[in-house]
C-alpha cells in the first residue's frame, strides 16, 4: 500500500513528512512558502509502481487523429446543422408573421 507522503516546514527548510512523521529529507518547493495540502506525494514499492503503471498505460492510448477528426467534424456539422435550422424557422416565423398581418388590413 502505497505511504502518504506530505510536506512539512522544520525550521527554515521543509522536509517530507512520511505518514506526519518528519523525515530528514529536505525538498524544494517550487512556489516559495506554498506548502501542497493534502497528498501530493506518495511513496510506493517497485511492484505498486509497476501495477500503477501498466494500469495507465492501458488506459492511455495514443491519440488517433483519424477519429478526433471525425469527431470534431461531427459536431462542427451538428452546430451548423442547428443554427442553418434556427435561421430558417425564423425566416418562417417571419414569413407567417407578415402574411397574418396583411391578412388583418
Amino acid at each position: 500500500m502505497a505511504v502518504c507522503v506530505t510536506v512539512a516546514k522544520s525550521g527554515s527548510s521543509y522536509v517530507l513528512a512520511l505518514d506526519g512523521n518528519l523525515s530528514n529529507v529536505p525538498i524544494q518547493l517550487p512556489d516559495a512558502g506554498a506548502i501542497p495540502s493534502g497528498c501530493p506525494y506518495a511513496l510506493m514499492t517497485a511492484a505498486e509502481w509497476q501495477a500503477y503503471k501498466s494500469l495507465y498505460n492501458n488506459v492511455t492510448a495514443p491519440f488517433d487523429y483519424a477519429q478526433g477528426a471525425a469527431i470534431f467534424g461531427f459536431f462542427l456539422t451538428n452546430t451548423l446543422l442547428c443554427w442553418w435550422v434556427a435561421k430558417n424557422a425564423g425566416l418562417l416565423m417571419d414569413l407567417v408573421r407578415r402574411a397574418a398581418s396583411t391578412v388583418r388590413r
